[in-house]
């Protein structure tokens, strides 16, 4: 079925399009009086040639009610709009953590507190900010994500269940263990919860608002489940995130590249001829300007968030230029999830795949890699980072991992600038 309005191509049972939300039950005539389409679209009305609709009124049963319709895409669009500013303000929280990291290790450097102290406030901030990103990136899957043709509610919200109770076991948790370590450094047993049920709301709401939101709408997610069934979606959930964050991805792509032409009204035929979608893009200039500077300062900036960004473009690009090589750099998505499970042993396996697939597709694009001592980019880049974690306590590694960065976008750049080289003769 195709949209009278976007001219894209829907799903036979669907009501609504999903590009452009327009009613897909149109009268079969654009011009009516006085006719009741099988009570949806009643009175007179027109059509405006622009995808719009003017006069006649509709039946109080289409667009309204628990079974779909105006209620239910209010309360979607309210399930999405509440997810995004709740992930907004789960990632602005991390911004607080940046400033006690500083103030913690100038505590360290006056000597105000113990090493011991000052590791456990490290590990402590640096705990709170991982769980609040998660939390943010929950919140953002089910603001982007969520589908009821799909009904993929329940793994959606069981992730964020799983982000929030993260949030609240560490907030109980904490301040507890902080006791303890006070009490061996000092022999002073101090714990202080004032912060603890503002965390613990501040967690429960963001769950219960999507939660609740959602059956208002008309779903009953994790109703009549066995507590085995709900095991095995627990076990699967990896993977179910996985297939539909690429399915976002993959709906943006399709989206971008679909650029429908404006219908056409046969005069006298009753007829509305379809719109053809067309790419209206040739090839896309790659950037090649990444920097090493830009990014350590805006990572800091943004708290992490440039960071994948840079890794979703970097994918991206690698994806299109070295098409037809036979390998397929992972998305952001699974970069982040898989680096998550593994306590961050895929970023290893991430960059070394990456970099071994710049290495080979150089000659393809007649550049040449740069690297250290003759060897392959992605051995070098690893042969970098073990000196950087080695070496983690001097300045020595503190520069290794800045130069195994910077072979990363350098020769990401050389890629870029050799296929713009080619594709647009400068």
């Amino acid at each position: 079925m195709y949209c009278p309005k976007c001219g894209n191509e829907n799903g036979n049972d669907a009501k609504f399009c999903s590009y452009c939300g327009a009613p897909l039950e149109a009268p079969s005539n654009y011009e009516t009086t006085g006719t009741n389409y099988g009570g949806n679209w009643q009175g007179g009305s027109s059509y405006q040639g622009d995808g719009s609709w003017q006069g006649g009124s509709s039946s109080p049963g289409y667009g309204s009610g628990p079974s779909g319709g105006g209620g239910q895409n209010v309360l979607i669009m309210a399930l999405r709009v509440a997810s995004l500013i709740g992930a907004v303000l789960f990632a602005l929280s991390v911004l607080p953590c940046i400033g006690s990291i500083f103030t913690t290790l100038g505590y360290l450097i006056e000597g105000w507190l113990s090493p011991v102290l000052v590791l456990f406030n490290l590990l402590t901030t640096l705990l709170l900010m991982v769980s609040r990103g998660i939390m943010a990136l929950a919140l953002a899957v089910v603001g982007l994500c969520y589908s009821e043709e799909r009904n993929n509610g329940e793994p959606l919200l069981m992730t964020l269940g799983l982000a929030g109770a993260l949030v609240a076991v560490l907030a109980i948790l904490l301040p507890i263990f902080g006791g303890l370590v006070n009490f061996i450094s000092y022999g002073d047993f101090y714990v202080y919860f004032g912060n603890v049920p503002a965390r613990i709301g501040c967690a429960l709401a963001a769950v219960i608002v999507p939660v609740g939101l959602i059956f208002l709408s008309g779903q009953q997610p994790f109703v009549g489940k066995s507590a085995d069934e709900l095991l095995a979606e627990l076990n699967e959930l990896p993977a179910t995130l996985l297939a539909e964050l690429e399915r976002f991805q993959a709906d943006r792509q399709q989206r971008g590249q679909s650029r429908p032409n404006q219908g056409q009204y046969a005069a006298g035929s009753g007829q509305y001829s379809r719109p053809e979608a067309q790419n209206s893009y040739g090839p896309r200039r790659m950037d090649d300007n990444r920097g090493l500077l830009k990014y350590i300062l805006l990572t800091i900036v943004t708290c992490g968030i440039y960071a994948w960004y840079v890794y979703y473009t970097m994918a991206r690009d690698i994806n299109e230029i070295c098409e037809g090589d036979g390998e397929r750099t992972p998305g952001l998505a699974k970069y982040i999830i898989f680096t998550i499970l593994t306590c961050g042993i895929y970023n290893f396996v991430w960059h070394y795949k990456f970099l071994r697939r710049i290495q080979r597709n150089a000659p393809r694009y007649g550049f040449q890699v740069q690297s250290l001592g003759g060897m392959e980019l992605n051995v070098c880049w690893l042969v970098l980072m073990a000196v950087g974690i080695l070496g983690a306590v001097c300045f020595i590694g503190l520069i290794a991992v800045f130069y195994a960065m910077y072979l990363v976008f350098r020769n990401m750049n050389l890629l870029a600038s050799a296929y713009n080289e080619r594709v647009y003769g400068r």
